[in-house]
């Protein structure tokens, strides 16, 4: 699973942890059986983003399964469709479009230049799993190099610390959840995104924007904060430098 999904995203096994990944993250697709795929609906259902599914099927059982074009749903025949390329291929055609795609392309035409593969694997393990970046430990699971190390390389490069990447992205995830979610409090919103209570997500939206997050439910105010990531983080010079990070925050894919 990990060889066919992108290099530059989250693979995430395990019951527990994929179905909180379900609820308090954005993730293109879930891959399942159908024996689990009800728990896997349900936590969909009161997730930050409701996904579609990829069901992992015997051949004899693929042949009765029939869901409708509107479902969300696709089937892979195990023994033949579950080769990296041949699942890398499926799991394209079933995943939805990430939002991350569009705050990183906001954030490329914003700066002038394309992104580094690097600057967008951090960036997008952190938009689609706000909740699991809260700080720099995952990270260090990610790249195999400690938060000293991890400092160090960025330093080394005239680079901002790492923090300071992780907790604009955080924000940005914020705005999109706040503005695609007009009914969601912000309470929930703060348990979604990561944060330990509405009052410290306040605090953290404040103190990197200075403003509320009420007024990241306009969208508006999204493409505003991008901007402004941009040109303060994100000069040409900076960009460049990712390339020596390469690839860090990337995993071998089919």
């Amino acid at each position: 699973m990990a060889r066919a999904a992108r290099a530059d995203e989250d693979v995430i096994c395990g019951e527990s942890e994929a179905l909180e990944a379900q609820e308090r993250g954005f993730p293109r697709l879930v891959v399942t059986t159908e024996e689990v795929l009800p728990l896997v609906r349900r936590a969909g259902a009161l997730g930050a983003q409701r996904a579609p599914v990829l069901i992992l099927a015997p051949a004899t059982r693929a042949r009765h399964v029939a869901y409708g074009p509107d479902a969300g749903i696709g089937v892979a025949i195990l023994g033949v469709d579950d080769r990296p390329a041949r699942l890398a291929a499926l799991m394209g055609a079933t995943a939805s479009p990430s939002f991350a795609d569009e705050i990183l392309r906001g954030l490329g035409h914003a700066s002038g230049r394309p992104l580094p593969a690097a600057f967008c694997g951090f960036a997008r393990r952190v938009l689609e799993y706000p909740a699991r970046y809260a700080d720099l430990n995952r990270l260090t699971r990610v790249t195999g190099v400690s938060q000293g190390a991890l400092k160090a390389r960025f330093r080394r490069r005239g680079l901002p610390s790492p923090f300071l990447y992780l907790r604009w992205f955080r924000i940005l995830a914020a705005g999109h959840l706040l503005s695609t979610r007009p009914q969601l409090s912000i309470g929930r919103a703060a348990l979604l995104l990561g944060f330990s209570s509405g009052g410290n997500f306040c605090r953290a939206v404040a103190g990197m924007t200075g403003l509320s997050p009420s007024r990241l439910r306009e969208r508006p105010a999204l493409y505003r904060l991008i901007a402004r990531f941009a040109g303060d983080v994100l000069p040409h010079q900076r960009l460049a430098v990712w390339e020596d990070l390469y690839p860090l925050f990337l995993r071998t894919a089919a």
